[in-house]
C-alpha cells in the first residue's frame, strides 16, 4: 500500500457526490484520508457526508493497481480512453513523490 493522489476533474462522474455515495472502497482496499482542496485548504480524516467538488485531490492509501482503477473511475470517460491507447506493457504516470503533513 501507498499514499497516492488524484486530481478530481470537472468532468469527473464523482463531482457532486458525497464521499459515502462514492463508496470508493468498493473499489478494493481504499482509505481515503484527506483531501486537499482547490485553494490549498486540507481536509483530513473526510467525514462520508462530504460533497466532492471539481479540482479537488484525493488523497488516500491503496496498491498501485487500485490506484489505476481509481484514477480510471475518477477521470471518467478520458482516463478509460487513455488507458485503451497506451501501448501494451507501459504503466499510467504517476507522482514520483507525494509528502505533506497531517498537522495543520
Amino acid at each position: 500500500m501507498r499514499v497516492e493522489e488524484l486530481h478530481l476533474p470537472k468532468h469527473s462522474p464523482y463531482v457532486g457526490k458525497t464521499l459515502d455515495d462514492a463508496d470508493f472502497r468498493a473499489v478494493g482496499n481504499i482509505l481515503i484520508i484527506a483531501i486537499r482542496k482547490i485553494h490549498g485548504d486540507w481536509i483530513y480524516n473526510p467525514a462520508p457526508d462530504l460533497v466532492l467538488e471539481k479540482d479537488m485531490h484525493l488523497i488516500f492509501l491503496a496498491t498501485p493497481e487500485e490506484r489505476d482503477l481509481m484514477k480510471t473511475l475518477v477521470e471518467g470517460e478520458s482516463a478509460r480512453n487513455q488507458l485503451k491507447n497506451r501501448p501494451a506493457g507501459q504503466e499510467m504516470a504517476r507522482p514520483v513523490a507525494l509528502t505533506f503533513s497531517l498537522i495543520p
